[in-house]
């Protein structure tokens, strides 16, 4: 995985860029408290498969506060058509720690081919205590 920079408007974001560019995309996000690196076995199995894998730096995600200077910036993309890229989201059940509600409702913010998987023995940093199952079941979306 190789690093990149790149100006999305106000912000400055650092990404890890794997695989062939024509490659299926496959965007990568980390949950706090973790960053990119909780996603690099698993990226480098779908790079492997032929995937192109980006994996961005995430800023004020989760309980970690964002910058209160990009509130009004981050408020206008809440109201934005949802996504129409395939999509999964993965829970894991092992540690009993879900997501609020669970990662499920977030299907409304897609509208592409969305599957949603939970791995039962796994915790809930699946990149990395699970890589081979979190990547074959992106896979199995492609």
């Amino acid at each position: 995985m190789q690093l990149h920079t790149t100006i999305a408007g106000v912000l400055d974001v650092a990404y890890y860029d794997a695989g062939p560019r024509q490659g299926p995309p496959v965007v990568l996000l980390h949950g706090f408290p973790y960053d990119v690196h909780a996603c690099r076995a698993a990226g480098d199995r779908l790079a492997q498969a032929g995937c192109r894998v980006v994996t961005p730096y995430l800023r004020g995600f989760g309980l970690v506060a964002g910058d209160p200077a990009l509130d009004d910036w981050e408020r206008a993309l809440v109201v934005q058509p949802s996504i129409g890229v395939p999509t999964i989201s993965i829970d894991g059940a092992g540690d009993g720690v879900m997501t609020l509600g669970g990662s499920a409702g977030h299907q409304h913010h897609f509208n592409g081919p969305y599957a949603h998987r939970v791995l039962p023995l796994v915790g809930h940093n699946l990149p990395q205590e699970a890589p081979e199952a979190f990547a074959s079941a992106v896979l199995e979306l492609l």
